[in-house]
């Protein structure tokens, strides 16, 4: 459902018009309701992507969206992979670590692992080749909605809880708090059911460093290779 077909069915839905609903008004609320829904799960498997990464001799620190990335798509990193090999992912405190004093030489190999922090890619070691392209996968971002035509980047189950809060929205500013509290519940209880079903068909690939969820830090790294937990 695009953003027009949306209006007209909270209009229908609540007996109104544009006077009384506005689309500028109605507009906040769809963007609104947009972007509560993206922000609760960003690891939607639909949007498991990759973009190419093309690295600069002696360069080591990329951010996802800088220009040595050909799309500037992928918000969540789940891994990396270089012209020959998989690189491993490490902690930043690792990383940190690998880096000083380090006097191993690295001319004639290609980086071996990777780290993340803040929206950027470290590679251990430096690059040594320029134009050599690495493969970056992850979850991409979302677009930002509504534009001028075009669906929600969402799936298309969260149409209808998106008019749902649209409706709440509009009780709200016409008073009718019972009806407010209604649609929002509806909503509420869509996009949850809809998240619930997509997390049991299938588990989302691991976000890493600076994600939503916690990374391992460098200590727990420590423990589980002393302890072999």
């Amino acid at each position: 459902m695009d953003l027009q077909e949306m209006i007209t069915f909270v209009r229908l839905h609540a007996d109104t018009d544009e006077q009384d609903a506005p689309d500028a008004s109605l507009t906040v609320y769809a963007r609104a309701a947009y972007n509560d829904i993206r922000r609760r799960v960003p690891e939607w498997r639909e949007r498991h992507g990759s973009d190419t990464l093309t690295v600069v001799a002696g360069t080591d620190q990329y951010a996802l969206n800088g220009a040595s990335f050909a799309s500037k798509n992928i918000e969540y990193v789940t891994g990396v992979s270089g012209p020959t090999s998989t690189l491993v992912y490490i902690p930043f405190e690792q990383y940190v670590l690998s880096l000083d004093g380090n006097t191993t030489d690295y001319s004639t190999q290609e980086a071996d692992s990777f780290s993340l922090k803040n929206g950027v890619i470290y590679l251990f070691p430096a690059p040594t080749t320029t134009a050599v392209t690495y493969t970056v996968y992850g979850y991409t971002t979302f677009t930002d909605w509504p534009t001028a035509g075009g669906d929600p980047d969402l799936p298309r189950e969260f149409d209808e809880a998106i008019c749902w809060y649209m409706l709440a929205k509009y009780y709200t500013a016409q008073e009718d708090l019972e009806l407010a509290q209604l649609f929002e519940n509806t909503y509420e209880i869509s996009v949850g059911r809809y998240i619930l079903s997509a997390m049991r068909t299938g588990k989302p690939t691991r976000v890493l460093g600076g994600g939503r969820r916690r990374s391992l830090s460098y200590g727990a790294w420590v423990r589980r290779n002393t302890e072999g937990s």
